[in-house]
């Protein structure tokens, strides 16, 4: 079953997940950050879970965030 999934929400998480692999963040960190479980992440990542409203915006802030920290990299060693 496929979730009917706004447009502009879509982009969004594709978003999230290019900023996530690109920066070589992990799934864990990531959720940690935005507060929720890993699972969690992975499946609005895959569009097998619609994020509420308040999840979206988080998101979005979340990815403003990195915007002005283009030469940071997460990676944790």
């Amino acid at each position: 079953m496929t979730l009917a999934i706004p447009e502009d929400t879509r982009n969004t998480l594709m978003q999230l997940k290019h900023l996530r692999q690109s920066r070589g963040m992990r799934n864990k960190d990531v959720a940690e950050q935005l507060g929720i479980s890993p699972s969690a992440l992975s499946k609005y990542e895959e569009f097998d879970r619609l994020p509420k409203p308040e999840m979206i915006s988080k998101i979005c802030q979340w990815i403003e965030q990195l915007d002005y920290q283009p030469n940071r990299v997460f990676r944790k060693r």
